[in-house]
């Protein structure tokens, strides 16, 4: 359940709801129809709503009705997720700079130091992101995401950590030239001073696919449903 709790997104449907022609296959992989209709709060009767589930014809407004419902529904679970999975990426980049003897492409290091040299993202920006995502990290408690009312699983808790220690643990980072940031990630900043754009792509593909996969482009911190 701990992987679930902080990786909730691998254990749902790897795609957005699809079309109404192939929305029914896609409910199915996640629950019957009678949990969807009682969690949609469909005002179409469950009868018809099973007979459309096993295969039947439905009326368009009423398909458009269950649409509009799971798209809803779906968007309600990603921001969850999002959020669950903000503080799980913070709490793993502070472990990861703190057990971490030699540079490592897990650490906080490594992570701002891509957002701030190499995308550009301004510092005082980054130092406000840190500090929600080791706030939402140690200073909140996760739940499992209940998938029949889905909202912000993290709930403030008394911290374990004196007053601001976030923002001057940024700012010593910075200070440091990030210095637990992977030598890898180091070397292709240089090479890229040296060469404009020349291994641009190579640097951004093993950011993306190596570094931080969940993580993507969007740098903003996930807000509460």
């Amino acid at each position: 359940m701990e992987m679930q709790i902080a990786h909730p997104r691998r254990y749902l449907p790897a795609d957005d709801p699809p079309d109404v022609d192939q929305l029914a296959a896609w409910m199915k992989q996640i629950a019957g129809a009678p949990w969807w209709h009682e969690v949609l709060k469909l005002e179409l009767p469950l009868g018809s709503f099973k007979n459309w589930y096993s295969g039947s014809p439905l009326g368009k407004a009423k398909i458009a009705e269950v649409k509009a419902r799971v798209d809803e529904w779906w968007a309600r679970v990603m921001q969850a997720c999002a959020r669950a999975e903000f503080a799980s990426l913070g709490q793993s980049l502070y472990n990861a700079s703190k057990t971490r003897a030699r540079p490592s492409a897990d650490t906080a290091d490594s992570y701002f130091f891509t957002l701030v040299v190499e995308d550009g993202l301004p510092v005082d920006e980054a130092r406000k992101l840190y500090q929600d995502m080791m706030a939402a990290a140690f200073e909140s408690h996760c739940s499992l995401i209940d998938l029949t009312d889905p909202k912000d699983p993290l709930e403030p808790i008394k911290s374990r950590f004196p007053g601001d220690t976030w923002g001057p643990t940024f700012d010593k980072m910075v200070a440091d030239g990030y210095e637990s940031a992977s030598r890898y990630i180091l070397d292709i900043a240089d090479q890229n001073l040296r060469d404009r754009g020349g291994n641009r792509q190579r640097q951004r593909q093993y950011r993306q696919h190596q570094l931080f996969p969940r993580a993507g482009r969007d740098h903003r911190k996930p807000n509460p449903a």
